[in-house]
């Protein structure tokens, strides 16, 4: 079968599920993943033909798609600020807010000169640790997540890319471990509020990491922020967020504790504002 008479199919069966222009974006991204196609091949070549091989892997992807299965697990990997990140069921697929939260620490570091030492808390694929060690290759970072999978996908990751971060075991909910020194900790803890399950993408729910979406639901959130206030000796007002509260404003504030210049930046719940304190100095409350 020809290329166009392919994209008619992925039309055709996904119609119910998506609008024409996603599944033609789907597609196009299927062809650049499995076989470096560019996107223009379909409008250049459609009547390309298509070998046996590539038809099975476009034929499997399909029923991927058909049962919901997120595009970055069926390609294996997810574009995160310029970095191409592996991907499985063991991580969650780094978010957009997630570049958001990436980019306010490297907004309040603008000084590219200074070293500092990061500890990226809840790290998963890696994606905060390893952006941040690709804009400030000499900062010390480290990722720590309770999932040992998680952690393998991490280290590939860091192999792949050439990037220079330790990747190690911590389980905030039991607290049993204590983090090293540090300039800076930045999380972005996986979790899932009730209220808004209803909201969210049925494939998300699915096949994302069922220990994220499940085991780290809102009540559990707030153990994992309660957990690094007292590994950092937070205020403890960093664990009292309510949820989908638009004048709920909560300061965190640098801890002498770690190091006089620590701070915690946490990416917020629905209708949560966060200020966060550097050196004493507010930085703008950043809302969802």
């Amino acid at each position: 079968m020809d290329l166009i008479s392919w994209h008619k199919y992925f039309q055709k069966s996904l119609k119910e599920k998506h609008s024409e222009r996603a599944i033609t974006s789907f597609f196009k991204h299927l062809l650049k993943s499995f076989f470096d196609w560019e996107p223009t091949t379909l409008g250049l070549s459609p009547n390309k033909m298509l070998e046996t091989a590539q038809e099975e892997k476009l034929k499997s992807a399909l029923q991927d798609l058909l049962a919901d299965k997120p595009l970055q697990y069926i390609v294996g990997f997810s574009d995160f600020m310029e970095l191409q990140l592996e991907v499985t069921p063991a991580t969650l697929i780094p978010r957009p807010e997630t570049e958001e939260l990436v980019s306010w620490v490297l907004e309040d570091y603008k000084d590219s000169l200074i070293e500092i030492a990061v500890i990226d808390v809840c790290t998963g694929s890696g994606a905060i640790a390893l952006a941040l060690k690709h804009q400030r290759p000499h900062w010390q970072i480290d990722g720590y997540d309770v999932s040992s999978e998680a952690l393998e996908v991490a280290e590939r990751n860091a192999t792949n890319l050439q990037l220079a971060v330790y990747f190690g075991i911590l389980d905030l909910t039991i607290n049993k471990s204590s983090l090293p020194k540090c300039d800076l900790i930045v999380s972005n803890p996986p979790y899932v509020n009730p209220d808004e399950k209803t909201e969210m993408e049925f494939n998300v729910l699915d096949y994302e990491s069922a220990e994220d979406i499940n085991n780290l639901s809102f009540k559990n959130r707030l153990k994992a922020i309660s957990s690094i206030s007292r590994l950092t000796n937070l205020p403890s007002s960093a664990a009292a967020i309510a949820p989908r509260s638009s004048e709920t404003t909560i300061t965190i504030a640098s801890v002498s504790s770690v190091n006089p210049k620590a701070a915690l930046c946490l990416v917020p719940m629905s209708g949560v504002i966060i200020s966060l304190s550097v050196n004493g100095k507010i930085q703008p409350a950043a809302s969802t």
